[in-house]
């Protein structure tokens, strides 16, 4: 398989390169042999390179509807029966946005402001990548009046938005989606971000279980393969995936 990765130098300027692996993380460790640490990898998105213009950067809208086809199709068994039918039964089109890290982190810290003009959807917003935990943010005075605000606008995706913004958009759509079937079956906006706290931390506790048996492989001969299945099934719901074994710090 082919990946792209982007990648900046001690002087900051930035690269791009392609670099073939049986998968995303054998490209991340392959990289990290040449002593290139890149800032995002990507499968290539093969005709959408085409599609979209060789100007355009590797991940496209195509990559979105690709990862919903996926989220849909693919069943993870966990060791913990109970939680991985009720994560299951909640799966949304959600998943860590990639691209440029600091764009994503900027996004963040401003609570995407600059993408998303709609008070009710920035709520919506920090939900978005699955596993990250969120502050309690229904304790606040006239939260629920605030997500509510959702359904007032539409939310139109620009020629000129980056890949980031538009994957934000489309994940912060399905949120919306979320919150009106919630809605009709008779919850109410608080409880429907009491929903996505319970989802983000279960998602969590999947990510420490996880790595913490990665980390009680460390030194057996199956730890590498270990990894990638436990990046597998991570990857499947969209949770960020454990880095590299040596890379891993025990408590």
């Amino acid at each position: 398989m082919k990946f792209l990765y982007e990648y900046r130098t001690s002087d900051n300027v930035r690269h791009d390169g392609v670099i073939n692996a049986p998968n995303r993380d054998a490209a991340f460790a392959a990289l990290k042999e040449r002593g290139i640490r890149p800032g995002s990898v990507s499968e290539a998105p093969g005709f959408f390179n085409k599609l979209f213009g060789k100007g355009k950067r590797w991940i496209t809208i195509g990559v979105l509807g690709l990862g919903c086809l996926v989220l849909g199709a693919v069943s993870v068994h966990f060791s913990r029966e109970a939680q991985s039918t009720e994560l299951q039964s909640q799966i949304s089109d959600r998943h860590q946005i990639y691209g440029d890290a600091a764009i994503i982190m900027a996004g963040v810290k401003t609570e995407w402001r600059d993408v998303l003009e709609n008070p009710g959807d920035r709520i919506l917003a920090k939900f978005v990548q699955p596993g990250v935990v969120v502050a309690r943010i229904w304790m606040q005075k006239n939260i629920g009046d605030e997500l509510m605000t959702t359904f007032q606008s539409k939310m139109e995706t620009q020629p000129n938005d980056l890949t980031e913004y538009r994957q934000v958009k489309a994940i912060v759509r399905g949120l919306r989606v979320e919150l009106r079937q919630y809605l009709d079956d008779g919850g109410s906006a608080i409880g429907f971000l009491e929903r996505l706290d319970e989802r983000q931390n279960l998602e969590a506790s999947i990510y420490r279980r996880l790595e913490a048996e990665v980390l009680q492989a460390k030194g057996q001969p199956n730890l590498y393969a270990l990894w990638q299945t436990k990046n597998e099934e991570l990857r499947a719901l969209g949770i960020r995936t454990i880095p590299l074994p040596e890379e891993l710090e025990e408590d």
